[in-house]
């Protein structure tokens, strides 16, 4: 399942440049940049989503090798009977 994760993964990103190229510019300034304390409005909110995002990552891991040996355990019983 890991190469099909990354093909999805990089045809995601390939479409997302696509789209956004236009937009998206070759050079900027540093000093134009705010400093990243400014950009979080809510630090309770920013740090529930860095929790939530970590546990949803860790599910779909989870997920993909629970799936693989759920798979793999009905085939081996399938040829043990």
């Amino acid at each position: 399942m890991i190469v099909p994760d990354l093909f999805s993964l990089l045809a995601s990103i390939l479409v997302l440049y696509l789209y956004f190229r236009k937009s998206i510019p070759k050079k900027y300034n540093l000093n134009d940049l705010q400093k990243p304390m400014d950009a979080i409005k809510d630090e309770k909110t920013f740090r529930l989503s860095g929790i939530v995002l970590i546990v949803l990552v860790l599910g779909y891991f989870i997920g993909n090798f629970l799936i693989f040996q759920c798979l793999l355990s009905q085939e081996l019983s399938l040829f043990s009977s």
